[in-house]
Parts: C-alpha cells; structure tokens; sequence
C-alpha cells in the first residue's frame, strides 16, 4: 500500500433549520476513502449520520466535544462513480459538512488513531498551549480544525509542513 493522495474534495454544504443535506462528489475511485467533516452552527446532543447512493459503510471517527461540535466521519473502500453523500440530522438543525475523497488507504482499516484537543476560548486571537496526542508522524495525516464557535471565519493554521485543502467560514483541513 503506498501513501494516501487527496483526490477531491466536495463543495461545503450549508443546511439550515433542516434534517438532511446532500452533496454529490463526482467521478468516486473505487476502493478509495470519502472523509466526512461537520461542523455544527451550535453545541447541542444532536446527532448526525452519513449514508450515500452507492451503499457504502459510514462509521464515526471523531465526534468532537464538548456536546458534539465536530464530527469527523468515513466510508472505506468504496463504490466507484458519482456519489451522493447525505448528512441526517435526528432534529432540525444548522451545520455544514463537506467531503473529501482520498486514495492509496488501507482498505480494510484506514484509520490508524485518533486524537482531539478541546481548547475553548472567548477570544480572536487565541493562540492554543495545548497539544493534541500525536497520530501519526508519516506523510497521511489529515487534521481538521474549527473556530465556529467563537470566531466563525477566523483563519487558523496548523504550522509548517501543512498544505491547505479545505477553507471556509467554519472549517479548515490541512495535509500533510
């Protein structure tokens, strides 16, 4: 198995005030990785589920707390072709999600670790002291970050060694 390449990545999907959003990501490699990211508008104990057109697996990798802010989440080995990928809320809510879709994974188990840092801050330009346990030190990190709660649009960036994949107005992801 060589090293995981990002392939694509979705456009961001707004929902507001509703159970369910979609987004198709088009020309899906079979056997490849979809990556799931959510960022919540607000911290409440909803949940979220991912499903798509192609019969794919999802499974949670990381649901970031406090009360389910960020949930990263994958479907491994995939389908090939333009795929629907559906978020489901279980109430009502606003959030926004996106896909990424990477290739060169471990088919059976691509996910090696885990890891989270909860820093909460009621400031701009907070600058986080803290580290997060380190996942993994060869070139197939993913780290996704979000600044939704206190600075909606705030740039944060993850150091050197990263290279932008995601930027919007409530999440970033970096490669590495």
């Amino acid at each position: 198995m060589g090293l995981p390449v990002f392939v694509q990545k979705s456009a961001e999907v707004a929902v507001s005030s509703a159970i369910s959003g979609s987004v198709v990501v088009p020309g899906v490699g079979a056997g490849n990785l979809l990556v799931a990211v959510l960022i919540r508008a607000i911290t409440d104990n909803r949940t979220y589920t991912f499903s798509d057109n192609k019969g794919n697996t999802w499974a949670n990798a990381v649901v970031f707390t406090p009360l389910n802010a960020v949930q990263i989440s994958y479907a491994k080995n995939v389908a090939a072709g333009d795929t629907t990928v559906t978020c489901t809320a279980n109430i009502a809510t606003t959030w926004y999600f996106m896909i990424i879709e990477v290739s060169g994974c471990d088919i059976t188990t691509p996910l090696d670790q885990t890891s989270q840092l909860v820093e909460l801050s009621n400031t701009n330009n907070h600058v986080s002291s803290a580290t997060p346990t380190v996942i993994d030190t060869a070139a197939d990190v993913i780290v996704f970050t979000s600044d939704v709660l206190n600075a909606p649009g705030t740039l944060v960036s993850a150091g050197s060694g990263y290279t932008d994949l995601l930027m919007s107005l409530t999440a970033r992801g970096m490669w590495q």
